[in-house]
Parts: structure tokens; sequence; C-alpha cells
């Protein structure tokens, strides 16, 4: 049985960690732009672009807490 791996510390100043929250926000503000625009232009189900949105969302938070040290 392996030992598990201990968790890093990683040190960001404050403008670090602004950027890289808010390119994560942006890119799931992307995400979600192109999929209200497949829906207004009728391409897509609702319940699948919520779905993917959920997905995203949740992968992203989830990331984010990970990088910043926050258990799950």
């Amino acid at each position: 049985m392996t030992q598990p791996t201990r968790p890093r510390t990683i040190r960001l100043t404050e403008q670090e960690l602004e950027a890289i929250v808010e390119r994560a926000v942006s890119k799931l503000e992307a995400r979600i732009s192109s999929l209200e625009m497949a829906l207004k232009s009728g391409q897509g189900v609702l319940i699948g672009a919520a779905a993917v949105i959920g997905f995203f969302l949740a992968d992203g938070i989830s990331r984010l807490k990970t990088l910043l040290g926050i258990a799950a």
C-alpha cells in the first residue's frame, strides 16, 4: 500500500490569485454565453445546457478550492 502524498503549499500574491480567479470566471462566462447563444438560436436542449453549465461550474469551483487548499 502506498503512502498518500502530502498536500503542497502554494504561495500566491493577491494579484496572482486575482488573475487565476479572473481567468476561471472568464472561461466559465464564455461557456455559459456560448450555451445561451445556442439556446436563443433554437439549437440545443435546455436540460442538456443546464447539465453542462452545472458541470463546468462544479468543475471550476472544485479546481479553485483545490488550488486554494480549501477542503471540498
